[in-house]
């Protein structure tokens, strides 16, 4: 925005100023020298609108900026309730565990005592191996979040959301004034504009240029008023220049 912001100056941007220098017979047969100095610019209504584009485009970073900080606020509160997800089924998980663990030592027992078949003592453990297995993809899958969590805060520290409220009440009425007033409408509609300012630049650029000049010469020997004139006698003349797009 701050870039879009600084362009807003440039919109009137001359072409380069062309100096040029002659000598020779350029009068008669004695050698003469001349000054020149010239400038081309567009016509006026071209640097308006170039600045009323940039204007535009220095509106729309602006809002951009609006819909980059919803954004982040929406991937930031998205990520904080799939923590306090992914804790809340650890603590299941972990409760699983101890229920398993507890139900493996029984069968065992039971095994060794002959009270059991094999079947059950090898049921138990495959039970229990699930679950350590869902809890070590549980805990890689946190740490995955937990990453992208410190990405999104910009922050190196380890943060471990909690909540005391799962649930999220969500209201049935909406309101239509709100969803007007959604960054991304707000945006494209600033696009709208932006597009709008070009065309109507673009087609300020059919309008003709001007140039406008200036010369300074010396002119040898006897002029048009049969006046002697030597190279200390400087002569001047305007230029003025209009380029007309075919």
């Amino acid at each position: 925005a701050d870039y879009q912001q600084k362009l807003i100056k440039t919109a009137t941007n001359l072409p380069a100023t062309n100096i040029v220098a002659d000598y020779g017979q350029i009068n008669s047969f004695y050698n003469d020298n001349r000054v020149g100095i010239s400038q081309s610019f567009n016509f006026p209504t071209v640097y308006s609108r170039q600045k009323k584009l940039f204007n535009e485009e220095w509106k729309t970073a602006t809002l951009n900026i609006a819909m980059k900080e919803a954004e982040l606020k929406k991937a930031v509160t998205q990520t904080f309730y799939s923590l306090v997800y992914l804790n809340e089924k650890e603590k299941l998980l972990q409760k699983s565990d101890t229920i398993f663990s507890e139900f493996l030592k029984k069968s065992d027992l039971r095994f060794r005592k002959g009270e059991s078949n094999i079947l059950e003592k090898t049921t138990a453990e495959t039970q229990r191996g699930n679950i350590k297995l869902q809890l070590l993809q549980l805990q890689q899958e946190k740490e995955v979040m937990k990453s992208q969590f410190q990405l999104l805060l910009n922050s190196e520290t380890d943060y471990n959301p909690k909540a005391d409220n799962f649930k999220l009440v969500l209201n049935k009425t909406i309101d239509s004034t709100l969803v007007a007033q959604h960054p991304n409408l707000k945006v494209l509609e600033q696009q709208k504009n932006a597009s709008l300012a070009s065309t109507k630049l673009e087609k300020s650029k059919l309008l003709p240029s001007l140039t406008l000049g200036y010369n300074n010469t010396s002119i040898t020997g006897t002029g048009a008023n049969d006046v002697v004139y030597d190279k200390s006698t400087r002569f001047q003349s305007a230029q003025v220049g209009l380029g007309i797009p075919l």
